[in-house]
């Protein structure tokens, strides 16, 4: 099957990366395993449709990353870091991109991370942190896991921009656990939520409300779940025939201040009755801009979220959203932890993958 994806000139980005993006994705839907090869230059050169100087510079890159290896004479190959049993250590290495502080504190990652924690407590492992803008430098950051010896690795795929560096993860042959979004034939565990039907039950509820003429907050391009949430909601919305987006804008990030910012752009330019924010805070941020601009809620127009975040009961008035079950992914995670350390047939055997369902919740915003 060719999983190449066309390259073209496109400003401000080189075909060279181009084409190292292409190949890492005909890695990663093809299903490679660590060792094996992945084709040669000339494959890559006529699937792509670029030059030999091209192919090579991509290669080199992804070489760098500590994603490829090339071996003389025998070709290029998925990198393998081979591991023995007498190395295997009993701690579980928690990789994050913020301070851990923040991150325990976080309404989002605090509810996963804090359910991980104590469940790994009951267990006889020992969790590590890293903090790191994992990705930034993948030889010197593979370098410092394996010194760790982790039995096992638990990374957040909650930004596009760091999806590469989870080939270079997958080489390691250390069990790997991916939570927040999933990554379709990857040999990993993985555990996320259903967001598209999130987006869709969101957007059912409000064209049976009544809702009509509907607006957008939409999540960060970077951001693969949110990106499932809008996805599901404009689906829906636009197949009811009921009712239709009058307006959307991209938030820059998922704090209060986007969506305060966000909202400042809908009511100037657009009328929506109703406004779906991919996520709770956003909608905090846009219901503070709708009240100072006059407008009640929900009397004047609805306010949806999605998340249901621990403050969203207690904000007046009180937000309808969608609930994520966080302590839940966090207590899964730790168990599939705890079977998987110093079992190489749980580690080696099917993939483990739970997509968890979500509620919608509703209160008064809409």
């Amino acid at each position: 099957m060719n999983h190449f994806s066309p390259i073209s000139a496109v400003q401000g980005h080189a075909k060279y990366k181009q084409a190292r993006d292409s190949i890492y994705q005909h890695i990663l839907k093809s299903g490679a395993r660590p060792g094996d090869k992945i084709g040669t230059e000339a494959v890559f050169i006529k699937s792509l449709g670029i030059s030999v100087t091209t192919v090579r510079r991509a290669l080199d890159e992804l070489v760098r990353e500590g994603v490829l290896v090339r071996r003389v004479g025998k070709g290029t190959f998925f990198k393998d870091y081979p591991r023995s049993d007498a190395e295997a250590a009993s701690s579980v290495l928690l990789l994050g991109h913020n301070s851990w502080h923040f991150l325990r504190e976080d309404v989002y990652f605090g509810r996963i991370l804090n359910a991980f924690s104590e469940r790994m407590r009951e267990s006889n492992l020992r969790q590590v942190v890293m903090i790191n803008e994992w990705g930034t430098a993948p030889e010197m950051e593979i370098e410092d896991i394996r010194r760790h010896r982790p039995a096992a690795i638990v990374y957040p795929f909650v930004d596009s921009r760091h999806q590469s560096f989870l080939l270079s993860l997958a080489a390691l042959n250390v069990p790997l656990m991916v939570y927040g979004h999933p990554i379709e034939n990857f040999n990993a565990a993985q555990v996320y939520f259903d967001e598209y039907d999130g987006g869709a039950k969101m957007a059912t509820h409000l064209l049976r409300r009544g809702y009509q003429e509907i607006a957008v907050i939409a999540p960060p391009f970077e951001s693969p779940a949110g990106q499932m949430r809008r996805k599901g909601f404009v689906e829906t919305l636009r197949a009811s025939r009921r009712g239709r987006l009058i307006g959307e804008v991209v938030a820059g990030e998922y704090g209060e201040m986007a969506g305060y910012e966000a909202a400042s752009q809908l009511l100037r330019d657009s009328k929506p009755r109703a406004i779906f924010c991919a996520g709770d805070l956003l909608a905090y941020g846009a219901m503070k801009r709708a009240d100072e601009l006059g407008f009640s809620v929900p009397d004047d127009i609805a306010i949806a979220g999605y998340g249901d975040f621990a403050v969203s009961s207690f904000y007046h008035p009180h937000l309808t959203t969608i609930e994520t079950a966080l302590p839940q992914m966090g207590h899964i995670i730790s168990d599939w932890a705890s079977r998987v350390v110093g079992s190489a047939a749980e580690a080696a055997g099917k993939p483990f993958v739970r997509k968890l369902p979500v509620k919608l919740i509703v209160r008064d915003t809409a």
